[in-house]
């Protein structure tokens, strides 16, 4: 234990006339306390007493008691250690006071050893009190810190929406007029092979708004409860209507365990990533593909099977970035941009949601994802 020098420890002794009081007074100036001695507490003084002391020592009786009570009240790190001394057997096998600190008897010797071994524990005492301060200010500076980040993520958020949906709404008329111009002049020119260049950029770029439109109706995310069936259904009508899988539809196969309870989704958010699945599916396999929808515990998982091309195992983590190509050469046989599972694992990480790819060249492909369960209030049994 570290030994705090009696020097710098200031003393306020106020015993009165007791007996005792001389011995203990001459053994705390040997040991070198700075002694500040009155006769008593005069009741007619303010009190508490005189501050700027680090220790007060008093005998018990009325005087002393009432001024330790007044100084009692104030935050122990803060006030000077109060020690009481009586020559009373009984008074000192009791409780101390609760006004004091300590009880002690009037033994000199003792009366230092304790004064000593009590001014460590309450340095000590002070210490942790300054650092849990600290601490306490570090938390609510940093509480402070991820409250302004969180203001700015959500003021990006914002932006990137309104970013998104503005270029969505003025890349469409544009671009109708481009695939009317390029309708136009097909019968005018002699060479197909420009009108083909030309008509093929342009379905890609249609791809691309239709992508980017899909997304900006989608960051509006209002979950709630909803029967997976109907959003099924409500994606493959949407593929049936798209030139590219008009016809394409009929191969999409549907298995929903009985008895599905309704999952916590938002519907136009849901019925997009189902739709980009199957749509992907679709596009990658010339077989059936298969959507199955099970519950496992408290989650409904959807998994999108296809008989396909298939992805190498090395490739699984970066189907999901942004214009992202498994094999570039694949684009002029496949089309696409490269967004679509983007837009996927963006859509269902609104949801709270993730997903999974299992693959084999040559023999397709499984994508899994899960919603949490809804009861009958609209809240989610996993929440």
């Amino acid at each position: 234990m570290t030994t705090i020098p009696a020097t710098e420890v200031s003393i306020l002794f106020a015993t009165g006339e007791a007996a005792w009081a001389a011995s203990v007074q001459a053994t705390l100036e040997a040991a070198g306390y700075r002694l500040s001695v009155r006769a008593t507490f005069d009741e007619t003084a303010a009190l508490p007493p005189p501050a700027g002391h680090d220790v007060i020592i008093a005998a018990v009786n009325s005087r002393s008691l009432l001024a330790f009570e007044a100084l009692h009240s104030q935050p122990a790190p803060q006030r000077p250690l109060l020690i009481l001394i009586t020559a009373d057997v009984d008074a000192l096998t009791a409780p101390p006071p609760i006004a004091a600190d300590l009880l002690l008897p009037p033994v000199p010797a003792y009366v230092e050893r304790q004064l000593q071994t009590f001014l460590h524990l309450h340095q000590a005492n002070a210490s942790l009190a300054r650092q849990k301060q600290a601490a306490d200010d570090q938390v609510v500076a940093l509480r402070q810190e991820l409250e302004a980040g969180q203001r700015a993520r959500n003021e990006i958020e914002i932006l990137k929406n309104a970013i998104v949906r503005n270029i969505s709404h003025e890349l469409k008329t544009p671009l109708l007029h481009v695939k009317s111009a390029v309708s136009l002049i097909a019968g005018d020119v002699a060479d197909k092979r420009i009108i083909t260049y030309a008509e093929n950029a342009t379905a890609r770029l249609e791809v691309l708004v239709k992508n980017i439109t899909m997304l900006g109706s989608s960051l509006d995310i209002n979950i709630g409860p909803l029967i997976l069936r109907d959003s099924i259904d409500y994606a493959r009508r949407n593929l049936a209507r798209v030139w590219q899988t008009r016809t394409e539809s009929d191969r999409i196969q549907i298995a929903i365990d009985d008895g599905l309870p309704p999952v916590y989704a938002d519907k136009q958010g849901l019925a997009t990533v189902l739709q980009l699945l199957m749509d992907n599916a679709l596009k990658f396999s010339e077989k059936a593909i298969s959507v199955r929808a099970y519950r496992r515990e408290q989650r409904v998982y959807i998994s999108v099977r296809d008989d396909g091309i298939g992805i190498a195992p090395e490739k699984l983590n970066d189907i999901f970035e942004m214009f992202y190509q498994v094999d570039p050469s694949s684009t002029r046989r496949y089309g696409g941009a490269g967004v679509g599972l983007t837009l996927v694992k963006l859509i269902l990480e609104h949801h709270g949601s993730s997903i999974t790819c299992e693959s084999t060249p040559g023999r397709g492909s499984v994508f899994t994802f899960w919603l949490n369960v809804a009861d009958m209030d609209g809240k989610s049994a996993a929440e």
